[in-house]
């Protein structure tokens, strides 16, 4: 199976996916998709109290 790996970068209060040509470790992998949806979660809390 092929996997294409992305990783998140947020610069400005922007977030973009760049595409990564090399492989990454499933930790990392993990450890970037919790990332992510912590993130999320924060932006939706925030949202909830404004």
């Amino acid at each position: 199976m092929n996997r294409h790996y992305y990783k998140l970068i947020i610069e400005n209060g922007q977030k973009t996916l760049e595409y990564i040509d090399k492989g990454i470790t499933d930790d990392e992998l993990s450890i970037s998709s919790k990332l992510d949806n912590n993130i999320s979660a924060a932006e939706q809390l925030m949202v909830i109290y404004k």
